[in-house]
């Protein structure tokens, strides 16, 4: 069960959140896709591997925040897993490990966000 405080800040705190740093985005599992919602995310962080041998190969990475009350498919709220993709505006991340051994989805305290790692596939 929630706190006062938590509750109270869920209700007043994340709108504002949302409003100031949210983008709207769409999270696809195969062929199914929520509709539209808000989620916060970070900048972008790149890196480039193979640089010492002549092939370059960047990615770019990027955390999300997911509302869990937001990803509904079909009427069924799901829990984000890895391989599920993140579509904003243009771009698509596919929602993956990092390289550090953290698990590509985090329960964040309260259940009411989703932290899901992420990197640019498109």
């Amino acid at each position: 069960m929630p706190s006062s405080h938590e509750s109270m800040f869920q209700t007043s705190s994340t709108p504002l959140l949302n409003d100031q740093f949210g983008v709207d985005v769409v999270l696809t599992r195969g062929v199914l896709k929520t509709e539209t919602f808000t989620a916060r995310r970070n900048d972008k962080v790149h890196r480039a591997f193979g640089m010492e041998v002549g092939l370059e190969i960047s990615v770019t990475m990027r955390d999300f925040i997911l509302p869990a009350a937001s990803l509904v498919i079909d009427g069924v709220t799901i829990v984000p897993r890895t391989g599920d993709r993140i579509t904003e505006g243009s771009e698509v991340f596919e929602i993956l490990p990092p390289d550090d051994n953290t698990p590509a989805v985090e329960l964040q305290t309260g259940g009411y966000d989703y932290l899901a790692h992420t990197k640019r596939i498109e």
